[in-house]
């Protein structure tokens, strides 16, 4: 016996007490031919992505199935006939497939059992600093990433600008001191005047 997914459409202008005869004509003819139901969901109402005969909603079901291959057109012909149900698919579940399905839903399932960490007692992973507002912390952090060869972009909060550290170790300054001398003004004008006149 193979496993199937089974999704259909019906046609939601029905009423509901029509829509579940829909579904009961179903379920028994996959009674009659030895078909083994292992889920139904039902999706509800939804809009469907193109309009099928003037329809622009369509109540969706999902069914899975456990039953042998040469079953499966005789289930096809009775949707394809059936003038309630709109579209249908029906599609092969692999085993393994499903294996991984069923321990993907074990792993969800222990997660969501497992606690919540606490926000106020750090990561789990232990990378999570306290910060306590020293900036000193934050300097030697990009001290040390600029002697490892890193490209680092210090913002001063002051003064609003940025700087790129230089190639050079962090121990030695950066710039030089400029030195004020009285010999040269610190602007020269634009025109010598001529020494002729």
């Amino acid at each position: 016996m193979r496993t199937y997914e089974l999704t259909f459409i019906i046609d939601a202008q029905l009423a509901p007490e029509k829509q579940e005869e829909t579904i009961t004509k179903f379920l028994e003819l996959l009674k009659t031919l030895n078909v083994d139901v292992i889920n139904m969901e039902k999706w509800g109402k939804k809009k469907l992505a193109y309009t099928i005969d003037d329809h622009q909603y369509g109540h969706y079901l999902m069914t899975q199935l456990r039953t042998e291959p040469d079953v499966i057109p005789q289930i096809e012909r009775h949707l394809k006939l059936s003038p309630n149900i709109f579209r249908h698919l029906i599609l092969y579940r692999d085993p393994r497939t499903l294996k991984l399905l069923e321990q993907q839903a074990a792993r969800i399932a222990r997660q969501a059992a497992m606690p919540v960490a606490d926000s106020s007692r750090g990561a789990p992973d232990g990378n999570h600093r306290k910060d306590n507002g020293n900036k000193k912390d934050d300097v030697s952090d990009t001290s040390k990433a600029a002697e490892k060869g890193g490209e680092v972009v210090v913002i001063d909060d002051q003064k609003g600008a940025s700087e790129k550290p230089s190639e050079k170790p962090a121990e030695e300054p950066t710039e030089k001191p400029v030195e004020k001398s009285a010999e040269k003004p610190a602007e020269e004008p634009a025109e010598k005047p001529s020494e002729k006149e």
